[in-house]
């Protein structure tokens, strides 16, 4: 234990940063434990701010980029090289708050010292998040989903503001225990987190217990029909000659009419028990492509003849285009959206029509596709009035779980409800608030649902119509902070 005015010895330093380590693998990645997001930093801060600068610098690397493989192994389905480069810029990006934290804390008003690790945080997770189409799949703030009163925070903050107070709690602590527990050291530190935790922690309280819940509601659907039996018959056919030039294989043809069937089949079911608003997911609507103007013209009677919002993905064989289309009640299509592979996102929203919002006669809805909601950069797209997200998603199995929670803090952030339909991941619906209303784990040899009614109208969110205000805060702050501890002090020698 380090005593007031001493320093931990080796040992203590290093099991200090086994246990960061430790911690920083449960939260966040395939594992989620939101406490461990909270005392991961503190231990990693205890280790960089009693050790040299380069000596920690190249200890806290190696391991923060070893627990990354553990964190990210199976999370990115991309070829190793190119995973072992992702995961050295990740532990770089990671490393780096906590050297510029033991650079500058030292030189810095005792007060302000718990301030650089989370300006410093949030600001590199902004750029990266920026530079980045796909966004940051492993931020802090995603531990937290299942916090509802921290999770309201979203609504005013984005992400941002959950990640700031998560690292300022942790260098809060940290600085309390460097201190011995000193507490007449450390009171000026202490009491600001603490009070601003608990305004936080009480408005979102009375976000959720006071929320509007007299507003009419709309019952929404999402469909996944049963594949099995049409992917045995896709690998035993010749696809590139099921196009429309050639014959297509009876077997294949059959296969495809009837998984067609079944999707049509659920779609129709859910349109007679009420659901107005009904989603397929992701290249759910497997397709010839000599039968795609006949399949189109089936979705859009469909569509009429329910009296639904009907939104659909295709996937047209041999040519390799996916296509997003959604129909109104009348059958006119009100989205369509062309891309030349399925996970669009990861190559950026170069050559895909950005997000719409579209006013339906149950509030501006939005349908988004494949990795738009990895992060609020498309979302922004759309505008700042926002009642429903549709999203449409074919998950990584090992993500799966994670990437519907990062989802649901999209609708959060916009003060909209979200229903997210899935092939390989977790179909999901939740209100504006974050809670889940109806969720379900793709099971592969089954056809599925997932229906809830949600809140007709969205909620006012501050987020949706100042949008990175905090982030930008933050990254003027950290510029402060970098001159104030580093550059102006080289310029004054």
């Amino acid at each position: 234990m380090t005593t007031q005015g001493g320093k931990p010895s080796s040992l203590e330093k290093y099991g200090m940063l086994l246990m960061g380590v430790f911690l920083i693998i449960l939260a966040g990645g395939r594992f989620v434990t939101p406490a461990a997001a909270f005392l991961a930093p503190v231990f990693l801060l205890m280790f960089t701010r009693n050790t040299g600068l380069r000596h920690g610098a190249m200890v806290l690397y190696a391991l923060l980029f070893l627990s990354l493989l553990v964190r990210l192994h199976g999370y990115v389905p991309e070829p190793k090289p190119i995973f072992l480069t992702m995961v050295a810029c990740f532990a770089a990006i990671e490393t780096l708050p906590y050297l510029i934290d033991r650079k500058v804390s030292q030189k810095l008003p005792t007060a302000v010292v718990p301030f650089v690790l989370p300006v410093v945080v949030v600001s590199l997770g902004y750029i990266v998040s920026v530079a980045l189409p796909f966004g940051v799949a492993n931020g802090a703030a995603y531990t937290q989903s299942d916090n509802k009163e921290l999770l309201q925070l979203a609504s005013s903050t984005g992400i941002h503001g959950i990640t700031f107070l998560i690292f300022w709690f942790a260098s809060t602590m940290a600085s309390l225990w460097d201190s011995g527990f000193a507490w007449r050291r450390c009171r000026k530190q202490f009491l600001p987190m603490s009070v601003v935790l608990m305004i936080v922690f009480v408005g979102g309280g009375y976000r959720i217990i006071f929320a509007d819940n007299e507003s009419g509601s709309v019952r929404v659907a999402g469909v996944v029909a049963n594949q099995s039996a049409l992917w045995q018959s896709l690998a035993a056919a010749d696809v590139a000659d099921a196009g429309g030039s050639g014959t297509p294989d009876e077997a294949l043809r059959s296969a495809i009419h009837n998984y067609q069937h079944e999707l049509f089949a659920l779609t129709r079911k859910e349109a007679v028990a009420g659901a107005r608003i009904i989603s397929w997911a992701e290249a759910s609507g497997i397709v010839l492509e000599a039968d795609t103007a006949g399949f189109i013209d089936r979705a859009k009677a469909l569509a009429d003849q329910q009296d639904i919002y009907l939104a659909t993905d295709l996937a047209v064989l041999a040519s390799g285009e996916f296509r997003q289309l959604v129909f109104d009640p009348d059958g006119n299509v009100i989205v369509d959206r062309r891309r030349a592979d399925r996970q669009t996102g990861l190559l950026g929203l170069k050559g895909q029509k950005p997000l719409e919002s579209i006013e339906t006669g149950y509030g501006n809805v939005v349908f988004a596709s494949g990795l738009d909601l990895h992060s609020a950069r498309a979302m922004r797209q759309a505008g700042n009035t926002i009642d429903l997200i549709v999203a449409q998603a074919r998950d990584w199995k090992t993500s799966a779980p994670h990437l519907s929670t990062m989802a649901m803090f999209r609708g959060v952030e916009n003060g909209a409800s979200l229903l997210r339909v899935v092939e390989s991941g977790r179909l999901m619906v939740s209100d504006e608030l974050g809670r889940v209303l109806a969720q379900t784990d793709y099971e592969p040899d089954s056809s599925q649902s997932i229906v809830a009614s949600v809140r007709q109208g969205g909620r006012t969110a501050l987020y949706s119509r100042l949008s990175d205000w905090f982030a930008w805060l933050c990254v003027v702050l950290a510029a402060l902070v970098l001159y104030q501890g580093i550059f102006r002090r080289r310029l004054s020698r």
